[in-house]
């Protein structure tokens, strides 16, 4: 019993005499009981580690100029600071902290509600690395309540990277409220440098504010490189009570109102999500809400990201951009879609924006809804709304017609024709309206809403393209996802356009304008550089558009696979036109941005033929010729036998030549000793008879002419002429004589003539007979 005694009073020993303060930093070698010990007994430049868990009772100081790392090692660090306005760690002066890898919690030590914050820093350069801050609550006085986890004042340098800010907010009926995470000001040298990385500000609020109340999970004020990148900023409130002025940044707000330095704000690769802005007043931007300043300088990129399920009260549910004289904000590949408001349930604009919608890198501004407005705003623009130089709603803004205009563009980033129908107060889009022609939509100065419907794929085929995503974010009034009262613009303008034309032509290239389609359809087709090809559109040509169509604002860029690939383009048949075949296509290059593709058709020649046959008249031939001729020209021949039946066919002969017809005749060589008709004709059948020609039998023997001449007949003596006295009233011709009806007579000329005759022909006989 007693050596148990002994062995159990020893194992408790070590109890009894441990150190009622244990070490719980570390610099090097050296151990601390606290951090206030560790802090000041640090150099510049050291690292204090953190060994286990421990509390902070008050706040933690770090001097001016010191530069120190605190490391918390995996362990949590709790404040239990009193004071509701407080900081559980301050560095100030031109020093610099490090906090990294541990948490950072809050207890509310006096159950008022409040905890203070986890961090202040005015002029030093911050980095918070791996760190989880949450349950921290601000308590601000009269003036102001900045930052409910972290504030930040005059920094030049300021790095957040793979942090958690959680359920931490910022209130108390303060003139100005900022920040339910982190409130961070930059100082005014213009060369100050945020950034916060890979960081999830996750479920803060700002609220109270009875002037303002800014950015429920994030408030940044002043210039310098600003930049928030991959990271979620997500279930986030601004909320300003009856008497708050304005609410601004249900998840982020950017304010940059000086003019002694610029901003260059990229927000990339964030998913800003659920977060709302609230209030009696003015509430701007359910997600993000930005003011900043084109004569500074300024900057905004927005290269990718997504905001869903964001709400605003009132303006912008997703973006907030409605501050005058900002500068672009230039989106790429945006899908814009699921979105609400009472007015402008995509996009909404107002008479000083300048809105330009590209094709190319452009946007998918579809499917969004209008809301009911409680009367103040009137519903229009299912998708997009502008309220022009002609609005009521705002009729102090500046505007200038040749600036202040709005473009959509009639196709979605990925090429797909867009169908815009006016959506008007007074006219409200009906399923069966007419589509707008694109002079309702193209830099117009005048109010117009638009309902956007496609054909095809629409949204879920811009998606897996989409750079950035606005989807189901809502406005109370006005812009669902975006409000902007500053220039926007979507895409790059470098749209390029193609022009097609059918041709209808003979064998010979002659234009035809009879025996032609009345319509043919044509597809155009998308190819990127990768050789992927995509059916983009779909016309019918006919004769009365002249046989043409130009496919115009077609994406001369597009994204795949994750690259920005060039796109060129074609122009097929969508059918074959019978009788007709197609030639290849010829593709001529007009300028860099306008490709021309000439389609032609050549008529297939209307077949016919033309039989010949023979037939003999006596005995045949061994075999004869026959040539068949195209208006007037040999085109073929074929030899007839008694082999091929004296017959054959002259097949698949053209029907016409330059638009006329053919006529086909038939010859036949020269058979001797044969005769040839031909009859009949190209469409019944020619027929070559031929006859042979046979000689008579018993010729006739040519007669002899006499030696001797027959002796002339005497000639009978004429009777004495009877005298015919003259008719009256005519003279008398006493010399002229009649002869009378058979008087053999001869006149004395006529006598000698044909004595003359006689001997020559006597002569004649005698000199033949001589020979």
């Amino acid at each position: 019993m007693t050596v148990a005694l002994l062995l159990a009073l020893t194992a408790l020993a070590p109890a009894a005499i441990a150190d009622p303060h244990p070490d719980v930093v570390a610099i090097g070698d050296a151990a601390y009981p606290s951090l206030d010990a560790a802090v000041a007994a640090a150099a510049t430049g050291d690292t204090l580690t953190l060994t286990t868990d421990t509390e902070l009772p008050a706040p933690l100081v770090v001097p001016p100029g010191k530069r120190l790392t605190i490391d918390l090692n995996g362990h949590t660090l709790t404040s239990r600071i009193a004071d509701p306005k407080g900081s559980a760690i301050v560095a100030a002066g031109d020093g610099a902290l490090t906090v990294r890898n541990g948490s950072i919690v809050g207890i509310d030590a006096d159950g008022d509600g409040f905890t203070g914050r986890a961090l202040l820093a005015k002029r030093a350069a911050v980095t918070l690395d791996r760190l989880n801050i949450g349950d921290f609550h601000l308590k601000g006085s009269p003036l102001s309540a900045l930052g409910g986890a972290i504030s930040m004042d005059a920094v030049e340098s300021a790095t957040i990277t793979d942090c958690s800010l959680h359920d931490n907010s910022v209130g108390g009926s303060s003139r100005i409220a900022r920040g339910g995470a982190i409130a961070l000001t930059t100082a005014p040298s213009g060369t100050a440098d945020v950034l916060i990385q890979g960081t999830r500000i996750e479920n803060n609020a700002v609220t109270d504010g009875t002037g303002s109340v800014v950015g429920g999970g994030l408030a940044i004020s002043g210039g310098g490189t600003i930049r928030i990148v991959n990271s979620t900023i997500a279930g986030n409130r601004a909320v300003g009570g009856d008497a708050c002025d304005e609410a601004d940044g249900g998840g982020i707000s950017i304010i940059h109102n000086r003019s002694s330095d610029s901003a260059k704000v990229t927000l990339e690769g964030n998913v800003i999500a659920g977060n709302a802005v609230d209030g009696a007043q003015r509430c701007l931007g359910g997600g993000l809400h930005l003011w900043l300043k084109a004569e500074s300088g300024d900057t905004i990129d927005l290269p990718t990201g997504v905001f869903e399920g964001n709400r605003s009260a009132q303006f912008g549910g997703a973006i907030d951009y409605t501050t005058l004289y900002q500068p672009t904000l230039t989106l790429h590949n945006a899908v814009i879609t699921g979105n609400a408001a009472a007015t402008g349930g995509g996009v909404w604009a107002c008479p000083s924006s300048r809105v330009q919608w590209h094709t190319t890198l452009g946007g998918a501004i579809l499917d969004n809804a209008l809301i009911d407005g409680g009367g103040i705003v009137a519903s229009s623009g299912t998708d997009v709304r502008f309220e022009g130089s002609d609005t009521d709603l705002m009729p102090n803004h500046p505007n200038d017609p040749a600036v202040n205009t709005v473009t959509v563009a009639p196709r979605t980033f990925t090429g797909e024709r867009i169908r815009w129908y006016a959506d008007e107060p007074d006219h409200p889009y009906t399923a069966g309206d007419d589509e707008v022609a694109p002079d309702y939509y193209t830099a117009r100065s005048t109010s117009f809403g638009l309902y956007g419907a496609t054909e095809g794929e629409g949204v879920a085929g811009a998606l897996p393209a989409a750079d950035v995503v606005f989807r189901n974010n809502v406005a109370g009034l006005i812009g669902g996802a975006i409000a902007t009262n500053s220039p926007l613009q979507v895409g790059d303008p470098q749209d390029v356009e193609v022009t097609v034309t059918k041709r209808w032509v003979d064998a010979s290239g002659t234009d035809l304008t009879a025996d032609i389609p009345d319509t043919i359809g044509v597809v155009l087709v998308q190819i990127d550089e990768n050789g992927t090809e995509r059916a983009l559109d779909h016309v019918q040509l006919t004769a009365t558009d002249g046989w043409t169509h130009t496919f115009t604002q077609l994406p001369a860029r597009g994204k795949a696979n994750g690259a920005v690939v060039a796109y060129r383009y074609e122009v097929r048949e969508a059918e074959s036109a019978e009788g007709f075949t197609a030639k290849d296509p010829v593709v001529t290059r007009v300028d860099d941005t306008h490709t021309s593709v000439a389609l032609t058709n050549v008529a297939a020649p209307a077949a016919t033929s033309v039989a010949v046959s023979k037939v003999w008249e006596g005995e045949p031939a061994a075999q004869a010729t026959v040539r068949l001729l195209a208006d007037g020209a040999e085109v073929g021949s074929a030899v007839l036998t008694a082999e091929n039946g004296w017959q054959h066919t002259f097949a698949d002969l053209p029907l016409k030549a330059n638009g006329q017809l053919i006529a086909y005749t038939v010859t036949e060589d020269a058979l001797e000793g044969y005769d040839s008709v031909v009859s009949g004709s190209a469409d019944g059948g020619f027929i070559v008879t031929n006859t042979k020609r046979v000689p008579p039998s018993n010729p006739p023997t040519p007669s002899v002419p006499p030696v001797t001449p027959p002796a002339p007949p005497t000639p009978a003596t004429p009777e004495p002429p009877v005298v015919v006295p003259p008719a009256p009233n005519q003279p008398a011709n006493p010399t002229a004589t009649v002869p009378a009806t058979g008087d053999t007579a001869t006149h004395p000329l006529v006598a000698t003539s044909a004595a003359g005759a006689i001997g020559a022909l006597a002569l004649a006989l005698t000199r033949r007979n001589a020979r």
